[in-house]
């Protein structure tokens, strides 16, 4: 999910607005004004419920070394849950569907290889190694794993979300109302939808992060809010794909010159001009989708993103409830909840 080919625009056009910085330096871009105040982050869950899963089916141990270091550099988070994907995004699901298919009808056709004892070993082996990263692509988030998840949270007193459209758009309406100073995604269409600061590349096993300025990305690129939502959908996104022969240069340079979408179909598509419009071309749509979200509700603002205190007997459920869901010793845990419960 995304904008297209936007990140490598942004790294040409607009270098000065990522960054690559520790976690512990997040606070001079999110707050400077007040160095010592906790910062708040929402985060797309299932992003990371498919890396951990990717790397390790105790996808808990994932998780609670991601709320670890987090809570190291005094940054709370609130967990976001996916709930039912817009209709404009069909398309974009059945090819995800059809790429799935794909993944199977390819490790048919290996397990058949497998079977042949005309094959040789070397080959086997090699077929082995890729049926093991084709089952890896299709790893599915079930409804066991989001209990599971909720009910962890719920034991740490780590507050979420359920949504009842994509997380995503929650996470970014979240930054956009003030409920917290950022996002963790590695999804560049937060950028379109709300949120502030936008934080990618994250690791449990590294304090390095890439950050992405909002306002620092529209000053480099000389473009208002609204513009940069249509630079966004001219690109092309999940909402509205793009008009053929139109890349970011060419969304950019439109942009530029002719200030917002309504202007640029006007100029260059049609009979006779440079580009073909394409049927069923609804950008207001997809305008409308990343300026508002009819499924944040008011209550979401009056949430309060802390770590609760604990109440009696609680670490040690905690402890118990880690030691059978992780590869961590005991020791390894007990040192992560110091740094989150601060005992």
């Amino acid at each position: 999910m995304g904008i297209k080919d936007l990140n490598a625009f942004l790294k040409a056009r607009a270098p000065n607005a990522i960054k690559q910085i520790t976690l512990s330096d997040i606070k001079k871009i999110a707050n400077p004004d007040d160095l010592k105040k906790p910062l708040r982050v929402s985060i797309d869950t299932s992003i990371y419920f498919y890396k951990f899963l990717y790397k390790n089916p105790r996808f808990i141990e994932g998780f609670f070394q991601q709320i670890t270091r987090l809570m190291r550099n005094n940054i709370i988070p609130i967990y976001v849950f996916d709930g039912k994907p817009p209709v404009e995004k069909t398309d974009v699901l059945v090819v995800r569907k059809e790429k799935k298919q794909e993944y199977k009808n390819r490790i048919a056709d290996l397990e058949e290889k497998m079977l042949n004892p005309e094959e040789t070993d070397d080959n086997k082996v090699n077929f082995k190694i890729e049926m093991d990263k084709l089952k890896k692509k299709l790893i599915f988030v079930t409804k066991e794993h989001n209990d599971t998840l909720k009910y962890f949270l719920e034991l740490m007193n780590i507050k979420y979300i359920q949504a009842d459209c994509e997380a995503d758009v929650i996470c970014s309406k979240l930054c956009e109302n003030g409920v917290v100073d950022m996002v963790l995604s590695d999804d560049m269409d937060l950028l379109v939808s709300g949120s502030k600061i936008l934080l990618r590349d994250f690791f449990v096993s590294t304090n390095k992060i890439s950050v992405y300025v909002v306002s620092e990305i529209l000053d480099s690129l000389n473009l208002t809010y609204d513009q940069w939502i249509d630079f966004c959908i001219l690109c092309g996104c999940d909402y509205q794909g793009r008009i053929p022969g139109v890349g970011s240069k060419g969304a950019y340079k439109y942009i530029k010159t002719y200030g917002d979408i309504e202007t640029v179909i006007e100029n260059v598509c049609g009979e006779g001009k440079k580009y073909t419009l394409p049927d069923n071309y609804d950008f207001e749509n997809a305008r409308k989708l990343f300026k508002t979200c009819e499924y944040y509700y008011s209550k979401y603002n009056d949430i309060k993103v802390e770590v609760d205190d604990l109440f009696d007997n609680q670490l040690d459920n905690i402890r118990k409830f880690l030691i059978k869901n992780c590869n961590l010793s005991e020791k390894q845990i007990n040192n992560r909840l110091k740094f989150i419960y601060n005992i």
